[in-house]
């Protein structure tokens, strides 16, 4: 019935500008006293796939070059037996990923056994050798992967650095978005992070609960096409 109502409402009925209220399907959801804006609501919910669990079901076509051990990392041939894969994706001269470096590695240490973590540097900007320099400087210790061609970035419809995509074990999305909230936005950043978005987001998957927040936006350095 929902979908005849959309229908209804999209029809030279209603654009005509003549009284839709005269149609036999929306009279009869007026008699029934439930708001149109109620009905349309529940159509589109029902329609749109949600966000979360979405799965990237071609994740493991993706190669990516490896800058440490100076190989290309088949993601299909990575390390299996993990419950999660973390893809952080950063850029050696984003101020904001050199400041997070340290928890991010601490999260590498803690869930080690648990999740395999990586970062992604998009595009063709950085060079393996500037890529190392980063990962040395900032005492890195997940592996670091270049995204040359920016499809497996665009892909995960990643924008800005850093910015985290945790998944499943059947590549279901499970968070997107800021590490924390940390910064409110560009320029304004709170003395202490008082949500911890990524680690909640993993605690909570490893313990086979709902994730309390599926998606933020991840305030950082922007993307570019290069």
């Amino acid at each position: 019935m929902i979908q005849d109502i959309i229908s209804t409402l999209a029809g030279p009925t209603f654009l005509s500008g003549r009284p839709f209220f005269r149609s036999a399907k929306i009279g009869y959801l007026y008699r029934m006293k439930v708001p149109l804006f109620l009905a349309i609501g529940l159509y589109i919910s029902l329609r749109l796939p949600a966000q979360n669990g979405l799965a990237y079901g071609n994740i493991s076509s993706y190669s990516l070059f490896d800058v440490h051990t100076e190989k290309t990392l088949h993601l299909d041939k990575a390390p299996s037996g993990k419950k999660l894969s973390l893809f952080i994706f950063l850029s050696p001269e984003c101020p904001l990923c050199q400041n997070y470096s340290t928890l991010l590695d601490s999260l590498r240490s803690l869930y080690a056994g648990q999740v395999n973590q990586y970062g992604v540097i998009p595009g063709a900007s950085y060079s393996a050798k500037e890529v190392r320099t980063f990962e040395q400087k900032y005492r890195i210790t997940f592996p670091l992967l270049i995204d040359d061609s920016k499809k497996f970035t665009n892909y995960l419809h990643a924008t800005v650095t850093p910015e985290v995509i945790l998944l499943g074990p059947k590549d279901e999305l499970l968070y997107k978005g800021a590490i924390d909230n940390l910064l409110q936005d560009l320029g304004k950043r709170r003395l202490k992070a008082t949500k911890n978005y990524l680690q909640d987001a993993i605690e909570a998957s490893l313990h086979n609960k709902a994730v309390p927040v599926n998606e933020t936006k991840a305030v950082g350095c922007l993307i570019n096409d290069f």
